[in-house]
């Protein structure tokens, strides 16, 4: 979603997990291929936990795994000193991404206690970056790819084969087919969506964290998929925000 801009600014990156999902591949070799290739250098923290094992410690309430990433990330800005970060969005969709987001805020705060002042910024995976709020933009990082850019961010994406059912709803603004069997959940994804596809990825925006509002609704998204999943015998235990996520959120703002 902001290749672009990291060809451009060649940042530090950090990864939280390895990105298998329920597939048990590992992203990381796909995802430092495409990082090399962009000029960036990896960061503090690279993958050190599996998905199956993040999830587990999101369901078995292991705060100290949590602080302990927020804490190294910490350290990291703080002996680094970058003039800011970046990083997932807080979409309600995925609980990885919203805990992603929540050490990374967790991570700023600390740093910005021991002196060091750290700007933050979220950019969304879920929602056209065109579709930034009007009132945000002045406050936002911009870049606009020109059709060389675009066309290399598309062909990057197409050629990322762990992300290749995610890479598709991105490319085409629909995650009907990625959801078949869950409809109305795909709607819920759709109306995110709106507007995504290969065009908009030529805009991309990094957003004050800080300005970004809540994922609306009551209940998560994940909330509600992962109750399927359950019922289908995927998994045998679902991630409920208030009963997983906000306690490991409480330890993060209390770092």
């Amino acid at each position: 979603m902001v290749l672009g801009w990291v060809g451009e600014m060649r940042p530090r990156v950090s990864i939280l997990t390895d990105g298998a999902g329920r597939s048990g591949t590992s992203r990381i070799a796909s995802s430092e291929k495409l990082l090399s290739a962009a000029g960036a250098e990896r960061g503090s923290v690279w993958g050190p936990v599996s998905d199956p094992a993040f999830y587990e410690a999101i369901l078995d309430g292991d705060i100290s795994l949590f602080v302990g990433l927020a804490t190294k990330l910490a350290d990291w800005l703080i002996e680094t000193r970058p003039p800011y970060v970046a990083g997932d969005a807080r979409e309600g969709f995925n609980p990885t991404h919203d805990l992603c987001r929540l050490i990374i805020d967790a991570a700023v705060r600390r740093a910005e206690h021991a002196g060091v002042s750290v700007s933050n910024f979220a950019f969304t995976l879920f929602a056209p970056h065109e579709n930034c709020p009007s009132e945000l933009r002045s406050r936002a990082i911009w870049k606009s790819l020109d059709e060389a850019g675009l066309a290399r961010k598309v062909a990057a994406a197409k050629a990322y084969p762990e992300l290749a059912a995610e890479a598709e709803v991105a490319l085409t603004g629909t995650s009907r087919k990625i959801l078949a069997q869950h409809q109305d959940l795909a709607a819920i994804v759709d109306a995110s969506l709106d507007g995504m596809g290969e065009r908009s990825l030529g805009a991309e925006c990094l957003m004050p964290a800080a300005l970004l509002p809540p994922p609306p609704g009551d209940r998560p998204f994940y909330e509600l998929y992962g109750e399927r999943l359950v019922a289908a015998g995927t998994y045998q235990r679902a991630i409920r925000y208030r009963d997983h996520v906000l306690p490991i959120e409480h330890a993060l703002a209390a770092l």
